[in-house]
């Protein structure tokens, strides 16, 4: 079966390598959010777009960082989101894009996580590959909303053509209504013909 071409897996990473790294699991970063609740939805309010990013602003992924503990910028983070939307991509073509990134089996889940964290180092810099996770968990659902569905071709019609079909059809009917309307009556070949009234007349003269 197809596959995606792996890159070469790096080898397992240890938080006492990286202490400058502070969201090394997924809980630290998630009671970080919850004790900035507030100033963060704050910050982030109308700030998701692509305006920030652009900008170079990094809005949505606080949570990846160098090895020095230093929060990469927006123009990286697009660079982030590039490159997921293409595996993105690869796992269509490969018709194995799950409907719901929860449903991703273990051989998607580890392709993922290996191909990003083989272009984007800084994505490794954590406990079970939760930010490579973390980032198809949040950006999944609205690739898949405009890319990942099927396409259901509809055709619409107008009340023009509707009015155009109809007639044409009466038409149709009509025709064939006429032609077998003005069948032919059959001919007995087997009874005798009566003569016109004057025939007699003129043979008689003719005598």
């Amino acid at each position: 079966m197809a596959s995606i071409p792996l890159s070469p897996a790096s080898p397992p990473l240890s938080k006492c390598d990286f202490p400058s790294v502070p969201f090394w699991t997924r809980e630290k970063w998630t009671t970080h959010e919850r004790v900035n609740n507030n100033v963060s939805n704050g910050e982030r309010t109308g700030e998701r777009g692509g305006g920030k990013m652009a900008k170079g602003i990094n809005i949505s992924m606080q949570y990846v960082e160098d090895k020095d503990g230093m929060v990469v910028d927006g123009f990286h983070v697009k660079a982030i989101l590039g490159a997921s939307h293409q595996l993105f991509f690869q796992l269509q073509a490969l018709n194995k894009h799950p409907k719901t990134w929860g449903a991703a089996g273990t051989e998607t889940l580890c392709t993922y996580c290996q191909e990003m964290e083989h272009q984007f180092p800084e994505l490794a810099l954590c406990a079970d590959n939760w930010k490579s996770k973390y980032i198809a968990t949040q950006n999944y659902p609205s690739w898949y909303n405009s890319h990942g569905k099927e396409k259901i071709k509809v055709e619409v019609y107008d009340d023009d053509d509707i009015e155009i079909a109809q007639s044409t059809r009466k038409r149709r009917l009509s025709r064939a209504h006429g032609q077998s309307s003005k069948k032919r009556k059959p001919v007995n070949s087997g009874s005798r013909q009566e003569l016109p009234s004057y025939l007699p007349i003129l043979v008689s003269r003719s005598l």
